[in-house]
């Protein structure tokens, strides 16, 4: 019998959010943060809790839709792939919700109001730690897939097409400014 597609959806979805909320778990001992740190797994924390707090997961599932078309055949680099899309996902959300000056996201404080809470009477760092979550996010999502076990031309190509995607996004949102 032939999988529905949305009941495919929703297979792809629960498989990513297990394997996103073990990316986070491993996270932080990937990174290279002192040990006296307090700011860091905070930091980490809130985009775990942004990305694992929602979402339909809409680009994982057309990015796996889009490879079945393809091949019958697993596709290496696919997890590499949706985990980079969604943290590129959660560095726009991050930076959006500063620009918007929004309070909640998926039902839960954005990251820079989660930081406003933390320092009350000290907005200019509640501000710089939000830009620099959605920047670690950025930097995050290129570097799963500099990370990724694949031949070193594939890996330059989803580079390139992530770095395309993310630049496509800040001129959309300059421009979204600007209308402002």
């Amino acid at each position: 019998m032939t999988e529905q597609p949305l009941d495919r959806a929703a297979r792809i979805e629960h498989r990513f959010n297990a394997l996103f909320a073990e990316y986070f778990d491993t996270l932080g001992r990937a990174l290279d943060a002192p040990a006296f740190s307090r700011f860091t797994p905070d930091c980490v924390g809130l985009l775990r809790d942004l990305s694992l707090r929602g979402g339909k997961r809409m680009r994982v599932v057309l990015l796996h839709e889009a490879a079945r078309l393809v091949t019958a055949e697993p596709v290496d680099g696919l997890d590499a792939a949706a985990l980079s899309i969604e943290l590129l996902q959660t560095h726009g959300l991050v930076h959006d919700d500063l620009i918007d000056d929004s309070a909640t996201r998926r039902g839960g404080p954005t990251t820079y109001y989660a930081y406003r809470e933390r320092f009350p009477g000290h907005p200019r760092a509640a501000l710089g730690l939000t830009v620099l979550a959605g920047d670690l996010a950025l930097a995050l999502s290129l570097r799963v897939l500099l990370e990724a076990e694949l031949p070193g031309a594939v890996r330059q190509a989803m580079v390139e097409v992530q770095t395309r995607a993310a630049t496509d996004t800040f001129v959309g949102q300059i421009a979204d400014l600007e209308r402002d």
